[in-house]
């Protein structure tokens, strides 16, 4: 198991690099970068076929993008 305090942009070459593909992502972070994230995560190819995603927070208070993402954008197809 491993855990990283960074902003994604900055540790997210270094992830890919170090693991490849994840099977397992959880989304706990500033809201409004849910979509951004998991956007970037996607063009690196780190998000493995049948991951799960999980998100923590897209309701109360809210990731209206990233929940755009998922259900109408190109998440919808790949999720």
């Amino acid at each position: 198991m491993d855990m990283r305090m960074a902003e994604a942009k900055a540790v997210l070459p270094k992830l890919s690099e170090e693991y490849g593909q994840f099977d397992f992502i959880l989304m706990d972070h500033w809201k409004d970068a849910y979509d951004t994230d998991l956007q970037a995560m996607d063009a690196r190819g780190m998000v493995a076929p049948g991951a799960y995603v999980v998100a923590d927070n897209v309701r109360f208070p809210g990731a209206p993008r990233y929940l755009d993402y998922l259900y109408n954008g190109y998440g919808a197809v790949l999720y």
